[in-house]
């Protein structure tokens, strides 16, 4: 995946301009709240229309003021995986799986939904409505809504913001192994170093609107490390051992800066 934007765009008194090129399959997009990562993310995918600039994917013109092109959201192929799951609540889980899968070009369907289904772990979800889903549940229904799509690339716009830390752990590998095994590139938006660390190769990160650095998930840990006077933890949570099948596992927790 190569994607390359110049662009600007302003929303009330907040200005993002964007001037970046990057490659890679796994790139995180790492800000803090209101550092304008939403806003990129939308520009990418059609949400929104720059002011002016021009964004390409792969070497196809998505927009550009000057000539005139701002292909549709549909026309991009681009899926997004946002913070809440935004399931439709009158569909059952197999209805939101195939709703993007039917809409998708009959040339551009890759994926099969039962390999997709089995990799996500969704058969016994797929009769239930979504409204009986746990929130780890709800974001596998829409990481998978995504995938079927037969997205060129995948936004993962803060995905795993609105788990706790069980479910984040647990959602992790479900993001990854739809990568690898669908070789889907994608960007991973997130304010989480940890995230960041897990989920990318290369980052760009995003300050006050604009692109502050391109960067390493080990990089971004320690210039943060040095630059926070707590220094960097290693926090252990431990709680009560689980017996199964004879052995016991300790679950255990994250680090954190």
């Amino acid at each position: 995946m190569n994607l390359r934007i110049d662009a600007e765009k302003k929303q009330g008194s907040f200005l993002l301009r964007v001037n970046t090129e990057v490659s890679g399959e796994r790139v995180g997009i790492f800000g803090q709240s209101g550092s304008g990562k939403s806003t990129l993310v939308h520009l990418i995918s059609g949400l929104l229309q720059p002011d002016r600039g021009e964004i390409y994917l792969n070497d196809e013109c998505l927009f550009s003021s000057a000539r005139g092109i701002n292909l549709s959201p549909e026309r991009r192929r681009i899926a997004i995986v946002f913070q809440q799951a935004m399931l439709f609540p009158h569909l059952s889980v197999k209805a939101n799986l195939l709703y993007g899968y039917r809409r998708c070009r009959a040339e551009n369907r890759h994926i099969k939904p039962e390999t997709l289904i089995s990799l996500l772990k969704l058969q016994p979800l797929m009769q239930r409505g979504v409204n009986n889903l746990s929130g780890g549940e709800k974001q596998r229904v829409a990481l998978g809504r995504a995938v079927l799509a037969n997205p060129r690339l995948l936004l993962m716009d803060e995905p795993l913001s609105a788990l706790d830390d069980t479910l984040r752990f647990q959602i992790i590998p479900y993001l990854k192994s739809v990568s690898e095994e669908f070789g889907i590139p994608y960007l991973f938006i997130s304010h989480s170093i940890l995230e960041m660390q897990l989920m990318a190769d290369r980052i760009l990160v995003i300050k006050n609107g604009s692109m502050a650095e391109s960067t390493t998930p080990d990089l971004l840990a320690r210039n943060s490390m040095a630059q926070n006077p707590k220094g960097y933890l290693n926090l252990l949570h431990l709680a009560d051992p689980v017996q199964n099948n004879g052995l016991y596992a300790y679950p255990w927790g994250r680090n954190t800066v």
